[in-house]
């Protein structure tokens, strides 16, 4: 069964880069039909406003392309709590956590982000990958 993937934020990020191996590292993945949520569309559109100045008409054409090439989950409540059990076990930072859960909860296999330990395994589910590694 292949694996059931997940994108970090900071993947979809480096669509916008300069950063051509990266940039072309996250388009292959995106190639993957992934899985992503809600949280990291909006963190995707807080950076885009932030950090690159990226018009917000732009930014909503940027979410909707990203909307058709990948899987967007939502979260519960119970997302929250199983994500605050995760910090408490595994010490990475809350919205991490939630990513992590949501994945989880979608049974996703692996999931790609440059921000967190590579190779960790959480749950006995996910595999974290450093797909620049």
């Amino acid at each position: 069964m292949p694996d059931k993937i997940f994108l970090d934020t900071n993947i979809l990020l480096y669509l916008l880069s300069d950063n051509l191996t990266k940039k072309q590292t996250s388009k292959k993945l995106l190639e993957l039909k992934p899985n992503i949520s809600i949280q990291v569309l909006n963190e995707f559109a807080n950076v885009c406003f932030k950090k690159f100045s990226i018009d917000g008409k732009d930014i909503k054409k940027l979410i909707q392309e990203i909307g058709i090439q990948t899987n967007v989950l939502i979260y519960t409540k119970e997302t929250i709590i199983q994500s605050i059990e995760l910090k408490n076990k595994y010490k990475f930072q809350f919205y991490d956590c939630l990513i992590l859960s949501t994945a989880l909860e979608n049974n996703c296999t692996t999931i790609y982000s440059e921000d967190m330990q590579h190779n960790q395994v959480i749950k006995k589910q996910l595999i974290i990958k450093n797909p620049f590694n």
